[in-house]
């Protein structure tokens, strides 16, 4: 059980980086546009 929890939470973890990087790449993007 304490396995699989950490695996859960380290893949949660992941899923938040990846989100944060797509993020600032997209505010990157619209910052160029702007320009």
């Amino acid at each position: 059980m304490e396995m699989e929890d950490n695996l859960d939470s380290s893949r949660d973890g992941l899923e938040q980086k990846i989100e944060q990087m797509e993020i600032k790449c997209y505010r990157a993007k619209e910052e160029k546009k702007q320009r």
